[in-house]
């Protein structure tokens, strides 16, 4: 049997180097796959080896799936779980209907649900009024003749056309 203290030789890229064994093993950390708790519990193992159980459910705090374990040199302290998702999803029908003061949202599942209009305390939603004047048209300054800029109000385009632009004496 080895011992943490025995010496090894490790050759890397032509280089060599001694190890103990404890160095080894944290270098490569032991991990160690089972099928269930009692395996896991059959085990000989040292402080820091780490085991997945593929089937955990013996233990209490796993309903189901595996778990993964590190041994702290006399008990195991779970580091993750592999739970089942445990959920269905199922087609909802959504509606909106918006108003001044906030929005309801309807859904067939019959869990509708409120959401206000956006103040200057909460994060709500944008009213139809907010939105509209949330785009004011842009107007071009003196005239067609002396502004190189031209908006179109219709298509929200700016322009820019240097045949406007007065010549240099």
């Amino acid at each position: 049997m080895l011992t943490n203290t025995d010496i090894f030789i490790v050759e890397r890229g032509g280089v060599q180097y001694q190890m103990t064994a404890e160095q080894i093993k944290t270098f490569v950390r032991a991990n160690f796959i089972v099928a269930d708790i009692a395996a896991r519990d059959a085990l000989t193992l040292e402080t820091g080896n780490e085991v997945y159980v593929v089937d955990a459910t013996a233990d209490p705090d796993v309903d189901a799936g595996g778990a993964k374990y590190l041994f702290d040199g006399t008990n195991f302290i779970t580091l993750a779980e592999d739970e089942e998702f445990n959920m269905t999803i199922a087609p909802t029908d959504l509606g909106y209907t918006p108003s001044a003061t906030n929005g309801l949202i309807t859904s067939s599942a019959g869990t509708d649900a409120v959401i206000p209009a956006v103040t200057a305390t909460n994060a709500g939603l944008a009213t139809p009024a907010m939105l509209a004047n949330s785009h004011i048209a842009a107007t071009s300054a003196a005239t067609a003749a002396t502004n190189p800029v031209t908006v179109d109000g219709a298509g929200q385009a700016v322009g820019f056309s240097i045949s406007q632009l007065a010549a240099l004496p």
